[in-house]
């Protein structure tokens, strides 16, 4: 593609995200806004994740009468606690479960819609499902999984 001109991110209000600091009371607000990546003049650049996603979605629709309703699986290691619990286990679930709590909690704020939250076959290993969303909400969301997972309070250690 090669450098060129400049481009503008065009904020999708729809997209917004605002999560409270959680148990933390020091750690700032999660507030953030997905955007389309657009032309100077306004146009739809041509690689923008978006607006890809939306054209497929909408040839889907007008092709094959297809509507695009999509969940993805987010897996993760949490390095907190010593023990090293069997995968899948109650144990390990218990190990988890004040981090998951806050995680549950705050992708509910996010607009998200948690569904599970698991113990998954590595020493560490999570996994967090959330419902279904139509088109480029979906995607939207999966990123939202990722950046409010990351952002949880410093007392939880990553690995």
């Amino acid at each position: 593609m090669g450098a060129y001109g400049d481009l503008r991110l065009i904020p999708d209000m729809s997209s917004r995200v605002t999560v409270n600091n959680g148990p933390d009371a020091n750690a700032p607000a999660l507030d953030f806004i997905h955007g389309d990546l657009c032309e100077t003049d306004g146009r739809p650049w041509a690689t923008c994740p978006r607006t890809l996603l939306r054209n497929e979605v909408e040839r889907y629709r007008a092709e094959l009468g297809v509507q695009v309703n999509a969940a993805f699986e987010h897996e993760f290691n949490l390095g907190s606690g010593d023990a090293d619990c069997r995968a899948f286990s109650l144990e390990a679930q218990r190990q988890g479960a004040e981090f998951g709590g806050w995680l549950l909690s705050a992708l509910r704020a996010g607009g998200v819609e948690p569904e599970m939250f698991l113990p998954e076959y590595g020493k560490h290993q999570y996994e967090i499902t959330c419902r279904p969303a139509l088109g480029v909400a979906a995607a939207d969301r999966a990123v939202n999984v990722r950046e409010i997972t990351r952002k949880s309070p410093g007392k939880w250690a990553w690995t």
